[in-house]
């Protein structure tokens, strides 16, 4: 078994994070009745992140799932992004990395395209991570030490530690850290601040 030790600090509170799914949940019935999908569908993420927060992965899987198969049909590449992100976070907190990385590849490469190079960074730390966790330390190098460059040039040192704690791992000078938590907020801000945008 794995020993892991902690590198980032704990995820959203239990009770914040299902009151947060009840809010939503009247968000997004309002959106449907009202005929906006894509508020709809970005309700259902928010709804996916938050049961990732309460650690209800299996269930956040369905909503952001779905969420993704609603966005995928609008012209609107970043609300794709940001599913295939999550569903990569949360894929990798169930021991899926090899589906985690196909979702985390497909993120980082719409977020590029864009320019959004803190996502890009996030997804770089992300890959680092189910890549060691698939014992595959050289790859997880190359990409972790991208993401270091990219979190250090934006001032985050948190992600800065975390990637160094990873590197020390895929080159056998520490034991391997266990992966950030879902930290899923600053890859999906809060929904009203998106659509008021």
């Amino acid at each position: 078994m794995v020993r892991y030790t902690d590198v980032h600090a704990a995820s959203l509170p239990m009770a914040e994070a299902l009151r947060s799914i009840e809010e939503l949940e009247t968000d997004r019935t309002a959106y449907a009745a009202q005929g906006d999908l894509r508020a709809a569908a970005g309700c259902d993420r928010e709804i996916g992140v938050a049961l990732a927060e309460a650690g209800k992965l299996e269930a956040a899987l369905d909503r952001l799932g779905a969420a993704r198969s609603a966005l995928a049909e609008g012209d609107r590449p970043g609300d794709v992004a940001i599913c295939d992100h999550c569903l990569g976070i949360v894929l990798a907190r169930l021991g899926r990395e090899v589906d985690a990385l196909q979702r985390l590849e497909a993120a980082r490469s719409a977020y590029a395209a864009q320019h959004r190079y803190l996502a890009v960074a996030d997804c770089e730390e992300h890959i680092g991570y189910a890549l060691l966790a698939l014992d595959r330390p050289g790859a997880a190098v190359s990409h972790l030490s991208h993401a270091r460059e990219l979190h250090d040039e934006a001032g985050r040192t948190d992600h800065v530690a975390a990637c160094e704690a990873g590197l020390g791992a895929a080159y056998g000078q520490r034991e391997r850290p266990r992966p950030a938590p879902l930290d899923l907020p600053r890859v999906a801000p809060p929904l009203r601040a998106r659509l008021s945008g």
